[in-house]
């Protein structure tokens, strides 16, 4: 099962954006926000491994990968190779924008393009549905700038629900080593 629900913030913000009868942004920068999400989450317990991540959120571990080096170069996250490694934020999360993890995968999408996808369509040269698509990106663009990392993973529930699961996976560690 993938780890986001429709029972959060996070979970309410994507589910909303990848309603397949209202999309707003491609299954690319669908997958790139939960992976941020996901890593945004687990921060406390250190780099978090692509195969975590593609286990986790159902998502190829190829195309996963290609996503995941695509943030790295956008400059959203740290990377480590070995033991240890993962992915990390390269920022907190607190000054991660939603604009700012889509915008890579989805450039035409973030920065509202023309829904008909004509290269010089603005108000001096509108295409047919230009005043009417003009608010809807202006909102959806505001949404996606004011709308931070951190404000999807700091929910009350949320934060009770991680202590809980880093409680009983310190405790199975320690059982582990100990041989219990």
């Amino acid at each position: 099962m993938p780890s986001i629900t429709c029972d959060d913030r996070a979970a309410l913000v994507i589910c909303e954006l990848q309603d397949p009868n209202r999309a707003m942004i491609s299954l690319t920068a669908q997958y790139a926000l939960r992976a941020m999400v996901l890593i945004a989450r687990e921060e406390s317990e250190g780099p978090v491994l692509a195969s975590r991540i593609a286990r986790s959120e159902k998502v190829p571990r190829q195309y996963l990968s290609v996503i995941l080096r695509q943030a790295v170069r956008s400059g959203l996250l740290n990377s480590t190779r070995g033991r240890g490694g993962g992915f990390v934020l390269k920022r907190p999360a607190a000054a991660i924008s939603l604009a700012q993890i889509v915008s890579p995968f989805d450039r035409q999408t973030a920065l509202g393009g023309c829904p008909f996808g004509m290269a010089r369509c603005s108000d001096e040269h509108p295409c047919p549905v230009h005043d009417h698509w003009k608010p809807i990106v202006s909102s959806y663009r505001r949404m996606l700038e004011q709308t931070m990392l951190a404000d999807l993973i700091e929910s009350p529930t949320r934060r009770r629900n991680l202590t809980t699961i880093r409680t009983t996976r310190r405790i199975a560690r320690r059982a582990k080593r100990s041989g219990k």
